[in-house]
C-alpha cells in the first residue's frame, strides 16, 4: 500500500518535483480508493478492473480519460520455484497526468530519461514498452533453465539421474508459459486497439511509428513463448519416453530371471522333499546327491540364461 509521486517533464522523470503528473498506487488502501472515486472521478468497474489479477487486456475511452487494462509479469522472486506469474495492471491516462494502478513496486529505470518522448503520451507508451520488456526478459530466463533440464536430460540419457525437483520445474515452466502466452495475447489486442484511436488520442506520425514498434516486440516476444511451449512439451515428452523405457529394461529383465527360475521351479515342485527323499532313498551318501541336486539346478539355470543371451533377449 504506497503512492509514488512523479514529474515527467521533457522526458525526464523525476520524484523531487513538487509539480507531479505520474501517479502510481501501489495496492491502493480504501482512503486512498476513496480519493480516487471522489477526487479522481474514476469508474468503480475500472478501478476493480485495474486491480483483478484475472482481468483480460482491454481499452476504453471515457470523456477526459482513457482507460487500459495491460498484462504485465510479477516480480519473479526464489519461493515461486521457476512458477512465473503475471498480474494486470490499471492506466488511466489523462492528457495532463498518469494514474498507474498496480500491484506492486516497478523499477521504472527505463522509463526515466527518454527525451525523444517529452509529455505524458510517450510516458504512458513507455509503460506499455516496459511490460513488453519485462515479458522479454523473463522469457529469456526461461530459455536459460529449459537450456539446463535438457542438459540434465542428455545426461539421464547416459545414465546419470534427473530428480524429481527438475519434472516440477518443467511442470512450472509449462503452466507459467500458459499464463504468459494469455498476457501476450491479451496485450497484443490493446496494443492494437490503441493503435486504431490514434486520431483520437492525438499520436503524432512519431508516436504512431513507437506503437507500431511496441506492437513488433509484443509479437516476437507471443512467437518466443509459442516457441518455448514447444520445447516444453517436447521435453516432456523426452522424458516421458526415459521413463517408459527404463521401466520397459526393467520388466524385461524381471521377466528372464522369472523365465529362468521357472523350469528350476518345476523340477523342485515335482521333486518335493519326500519324493526326492524316496527316489533317492537307496543312496546312503546324502551328502553327494543333494549337492548333485543343486549343480544340476544351476546347470539347468545357466543353460537357460545362456540361451537367452545368444538369442539377444537379455
Amino acid at each position: 500500500m504506497m503512492l509514488q509521486k512523479f514529474s515527467y517533464m521533457d522526458g525526464i522523470l523525476s520524484s523531487d518535483s513538487g509539480d507531479p503528473n505520474l501517479f502510481v498506487y501501489v495496492v491502493p488502501a480504501e482512503d486512498e480508493i476513496a480519493y480516487l472515486l471522489d477526487k479522481q472521478g474514476l469508474d468503480r468497474h475500472n478501478l476493480d478492473s485495474a486491480m483483478d489479477p484475472d482481468e483480460l487486456g482491454r481499452v476504453e475511452t471515457e470523456e477526459d480519460h482513457v482507460f487500459i487494462v495491460l498484462k504485465r509479469p510479477k516480480n519473479y522472486s526464489s519461493s515461486d520455484n521457476f512458477l512465473f506469474k503475471i498480474s494486470s495492471a490499471g492506466i488511466f491516462f489523462h492528457p495532463d497526468k498518469v494514474i498507474l494502478i498496480v500491484p506492486e513496486k516497478i523499477d521504472f529505470t527505463d522509463i526515466s530519461n527518454a527525451r525523444k518522448y517529452p509529455d505524458t503520451t510517450g510516458l504512458m507508451l513507455r509503460f506499455l514498452l516496459n511490460a513488453t520488456n519485462h515479458f522479454l526478459g523473463h522469457l529469456k530466463v526461461m530459455t536459460m533453465i529449459l537450456q539446463s533440464i535438457e542438459e540434465r536430460m542428455a545426461e539421464n540419457i547416459t545414465g546419470a539421474k534427473v530428480d524429481n525437483e527438475k519434472h516440477l520445474h518443467i511442470y512450472s515452466l509449462e503452466k507459467s508459459l500458459i499464463y504468459y502466452a494469455n498476457g501476450i495475447s491479451s496485450n497484443q489486442i490493446v496494443l492494437e486497439k490503441l493503435r486504431g484511436l490514434s486520431g483520437k488520442l492525438r499520436l503524432t506520425e512519431e508516436y504512431i511509428a513507437f506503437l507500431d514498434d511496441i506492437i513488433i516486440e509484443n509479437d516476437q516476444c507471443k512467437k518466443l513463448t509459442e516457441t518455448l511451449s514447444k520445447i516444453v512439451g517436447a521435453l516432456t515428452r523426452t522424458r516421458e519416453t526415459i521413463a517408459n523405457n527404463k521401466l520397459n529394461t526393467v520388466m524385461k529383465r524381471l521377466t528372464i530371471i522369472t523365465t529362468v527360475f521357472m523350469p528350476l521351479s518345476v523340477i523342485t515342485g515335482f521333486f518335493g522333499m519326500s519324493e526326492y527323499s524316496a527316489i533317492a532313498g537307496g543312496v546312503s551318501w546324502w551328502f553327494i546327491t543333494y549337492p548333485a541336486f543343486v549343480i544340476l539346478l544351476s546347470s539347468i539355470g545357466l543353460l537357460t540364461y545362456r540361451y537367452f543371451k545368444k538369442r539377444g533377449w537379455t
